[in-house]
Protein backbone atom coordinates (compact mmCIF):
# COMPACT_ATOMS: atom_id res chain seq x y z
CA UNK A 1 0.00 0.00 0.00
CA UNK A 2 1.32 3.44 -0.79
CA UNK A 3 1.35 4.53 2.86
CA UNK A 4 4.20 5.36 5.21
CA UNK A 5 5.48 2.85 7.73
CA UNK A 6 3.84 3.00 11.15
CA UNK A 7 0.98 5.28 10.06
CA UNK A 8 -2.02 3.32 11.42
CA UNK A 9 -3.45 2.91 14.89
CA UNK A 10 -6.14 0.43 13.81
CA UNK A 11 -6.55 -1.89 10.84
CA UNK A 12 -9.71 -3.93 10.32
CA UNK A 13 -10.22 -6.74 7.82
CA UNK A 14 -13.49 -8.63 8.11
CA UNK A 15 -14.00 -11.59 5.78
CA UNK A 16 -11.71 -10.07 3.17
CA UNK A 17 -8.24 -11.62 3.46
CA UNK A 18 -9.03 -14.48 1.10
CA UNK A 19 -9.55 -11.88 -1.65
CA UNK A 20 -5.93 -10.71 -1.51
CA UNK A 21 -3.23 -12.42 -3.57
CA UNK A 22 -1.62 -13.65 -0.35
CA UNK A 23 -2.80 -13.59 3.26
CA UNK A 24 0.85 -13.62 4.33
CA UNK A 25 1.71 -10.52 2.27
CA UNK A 26 -1.42 -8.75 3.51
CA UNK A 27 -0.65 -9.45 7.19
CA UNK A 28 2.99 -8.42 6.75
CA UNK A 29 1.83 -5.22 5.06
CA UNK A 30 -0.63 -4.55 7.90
CA UNK A 31 2.22 -5.05 10.39
CA UNK A 32 4.40 -2.58 8.46
CA UNK A 33 1.68 0.05 8.64
CA UNK A 34 1.00 -0.37 12.35
CA UNK A 35 2.38 2.03 14.94
CA UNK A 36 3.67 0.54 18.20
CA UNK A 37 0.73 -0.81 20.21
CA UNK A 38 -1.61 -0.44 17.20
CA UNK A 39 -4.24 -3.14 16.75
CA UNK A 40 -5.18 -5.29 13.78
CA UNK A 41 -8.59 -6.95 13.94
CA UNK A 42 -9.41 -9.57 11.35
CA UNK A 43 -11.72 -12.46 10.68
CA UNK A 44 -11.33 -15.36 8.35
CA UNK A 45 -12.88 -18.68 7.48
CA UNK A 46 -10.72 -21.63 8.41
CA UNK A 47 -11.15 -25.33 7.86
CA UNK A 48 -10.51 -28.32 10.06
CA UNK A 49 -9.10 -31.49 8.50
CA UNK A 50 -11.77 -33.64 6.85
CA UNK A 51 -12.44 -36.93 8.62
CA UNK A 52 -14.19 -38.86 5.86
CA UNK A 53 -13.95 -39.20 2.08
CA UNK A 54 -17.27 -37.34 1.75
CA UNK A 55 -15.90 -34.41 3.77
CA UNK A 56 -12.69 -34.40 1.69
CA UNK A 57 -14.86 -34.23 -1.43
CA UNK A 58 -16.80 -31.26 -0.03
CA UNK A 59 -13.53 -29.45 0.69
CA UNK A 60 -12.39 -30.13 -2.89
CA UNK A 61 -15.69 -28.66 -4.16
CA UNK A 62 -15.03 -25.54 -2.09
CA UNK A 63 -11.48 -25.27 -3.47
CA UNK A 64 -12.69 -25.69 -7.06
CA UNK A 65 -15.59 -23.29 -6.62
CA UNK A 66 -13.46 -20.55 -5.14
CA UNK A 67 -10.34 -21.21 -7.18
CA UNK A 68 -10.17 -17.66 -8.57
CA UNK A 69 -9.32 -16.59 -5.03
CA UNK A 70 -5.63 -17.10 -4.41
CA UNK A 71 -5.79 -18.95 -1.08
CA UNK A 72 -9.34 -20.20 -0.58
CA UNK A 73 -8.43 -22.70 2.13
CA UNK A 74 -6.59 -22.13 5.40
CA UNK A 75 -6.51 -24.29 8.49
CA UNK A 76 -6.78 -23.67 12.22
CA UNK A 77 -3.75 -21.81 13.50
CA UNK A 78 -2.59 -20.43 10.13
CA UNK A 79 -3.63 -16.82 10.77
CA UNK A 80 -2.16 -16.87 14.29
CA UNK A 81 1.15 -18.11 12.88
CA UNK A 82 1.15 -15.53 10.06
CA UNK A 83 0.57 -12.73 12.57
CA UNK A 84 3.37 -13.98 14.79
CA UNK A 85 5.69 -14.33 11.77
CA UNK A 86 4.93 -10.67 10.98
CA UNK A 87 6.04 -9.66 14.48
CA UNK A 88 2.55 -9.16 15.93
CA UNK A 89 1.26 -10.43 19.26
CA UNK A 90 -2.08 -12.21 19.36
CA UNK A 91 -4.01 -10.57 22.19
CA UNK A 92 -7.42 -12.12 21.54
CA UNK A 93 -9.37 -14.53 19.42
CA UNK A 94 -12.96 -15.61 19.32
CA UNK A 95 -14.63 -18.45 17.47
CA UNK A 96 -17.93 -17.02 16.20
CA UNK A 97 -18.89 -20.11 14.19
CA UNK A 98 -22.10 -20.84 16.09
CA UNK A 99 -23.28 -17.24 15.64
CA UNK A 100 -22.66 -17.36 11.90
CA UNK A 101 -24.15 -20.82 11.33
CA UNK A 102 -27.80 -19.62 11.03
CA UNK A 103 -26.89 -17.29 8.14
CA UNK A 104 -26.47 -20.23 5.74
CA UNK A 105 -30.24 -20.64 5.43
CA UNK A 106 -30.31 -17.13 3.91
CA UNK A 107 -27.24 -17.63 1.72
CA UNK A 108 -27.76 -21.10 0.26
CA UNK A 109 -30.74 -21.73 -1.98
CA UNK A 110 -32.69 -24.91 -1.29
CA UNK A 111 -31.95 -25.87 -4.91
CA UNK A 112 -28.18 -25.82 -4.33
CA UNK A 113 -26.66 -29.18 -3.52
CA UNK A 114 -23.31 -29.58 -1.73
CA UNK A 115 -22.10 -31.95 -4.47
CA UNK A 116 -22.34 -29.21 -7.09
CA UNK A 117 -22.25 -25.87 -5.26
CA UNK A 118 -19.21 -24.48 -3.42
CA UNK A 119 -21.37 -22.34 -1.16
CA UNK A 120 -23.62 -25.30 -0.28
CA UNK A 121 -20.48 -27.40 0.35
CA UNK A 122 -19.23 -24.69 2.72
CA UNK A 123 -22.55 -24.74 4.56
CA UNK A 124 -22.33 -28.53 4.90
CA UNK A 125 -18.77 -28.32 6.22
CA UNK A 126 -19.85 -25.62 8.68
CA UNK A 127 -22.74 -27.77 9.94
CA UNK A 128 -20.28 -30.67 10.36
CA UNK A 129 -17.98 -28.48 12.49
CA UNK A 130 -15.21 -28.40 9.87
CA UNK A 131 -15.60 -24.76 8.80
CA UNK A 132 -14.97 -22.15 11.48
CA UNK A 133 -15.30 -18.39 11.59
CA UNK A 134 -12.54 -16.97 13.74
CA UNK A 135 -11.92 -13.39 14.86
CA UNK A 136 -8.39 -12.31 15.80
CA UNK A 137 -6.95 -9.24 17.49
CA UNK A 138 -3.24 -8.63 17.03
CA UNK A 139 -1.15 -5.86 18.51
CA UNK A 140 2.17 -4.49 17.43
CA UNK A 141 4.53 -4.59 20.41
CA UNK A 142 5.70 -1.32 21.96
CA UNK A 143 9.12 -0.27 20.73
CA UNK A 144 12.01 -0.83 23.12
Amino acid sequence: MPLADHCADRIISLEAMFHFPSRQKFIFEAARLMRPQARFVCSDIQFESPRTPAERQLLEIVKAGYSPWPDPIIHAGDIKKLGQDAGLSLIGSNDISLHVLPTWEHIVSSREKPESSAVAAMASLHRAGLLRYQMYVFQRPAQD
